[in-house]
């Protein structure tokens, strides 16, 4: 997808959240999984579309069109033997997908980089001073909490551990990589001074952020 260096095995799909991808995918599977009954119409849309682009995702690994149905936290479920991960902005769905004999846990996240706030108070949150002056960049802020939220995706399933923003610290970052460390053990496979490159690209006013943990 663009220029984002993705690695073997992996397939990543994109669309614009137009309100048309529950007819899409009704057409194929009439027995749609739901976001619920509650939901407003803007998050109906933005269900769907993501939906759609992992079904295409799922599509481009195995041959088959499978919309990942809802689990019992909320959480995709993928067909056997396929990982990956679902994000959104208003106007923007992506997923990714990849063969779990190759990827152990994916996390994806994407941004509207006219919607991340300026706060002093909220950056703090998210990230120190020494973090911003290393990610020496223009969209930093948006840079590290999308790079944050795409550790905690694809950690969290595999730890079943909440962890924050600053108990990862960025340690690298260049044109098109960021590189976190854990500041904490989520697991005994993941502990304090593991490290975890996540591939991003913007595309303003887009950003992606991409972690693959690999088998």
């Amino acid at each position: 997808m663009h220029q984002l260096d993705l690695p073997t095995g992996v397939s990543l799909v994109g669309t614009e959240i137009d309100g048309r991808h529950q007819s899409k995918l009704s057409v194929a599977l009439p027995d749609l999984p739901s976001p619920g009954p509650r939901c407003a119409q803007k998050r109906i849309d933005q269900f769907y579309a993501g939906r759609w682009c992992a079904a295409n995702a799922v599509e481009k690994l195995i041959g088959e069109f499978v919309v990942p149905e809802i689990g019992t936290d909320r959480a995709p479920v993928w067909p056997k033997g396929v990982c990956g991960s679902i994000s959104h902005t208003d106007e923007l769905a992506i997923a990714g997908a990849a063969i779990c004999s190759n990827v152990l846990s994916m996390g994806l996240d994407v941004e509207n980089l006219e919607s991340v706030p300026e706060a002093a108070e909220w950056a703090s949150q998210v990230a120190s001073e020494e973090e911003f002056e290393l990610c020496d960049i223009q969209n930093a802020l948006g840079l590290l909490f999308s790079a944050k939220e795409s550790l905690y995706k694809a950690l969290n399933p595999l730890t079943g551990t909440f962890f924050d923003f600053r108990d990862a610290q960025a340690v690298s970052c260049d044109s098109s990589q960021i590189t976190l460390r854990l500041k904490v053990d989520l697991s005994s496979e993941f502990r304090r001074g593991s490290s975890f490159s996540v591939r991003y690209l913007i595309v303003p006013p887009f950003l992606l952020t991409l972690l693959v943990v690999m088998a």
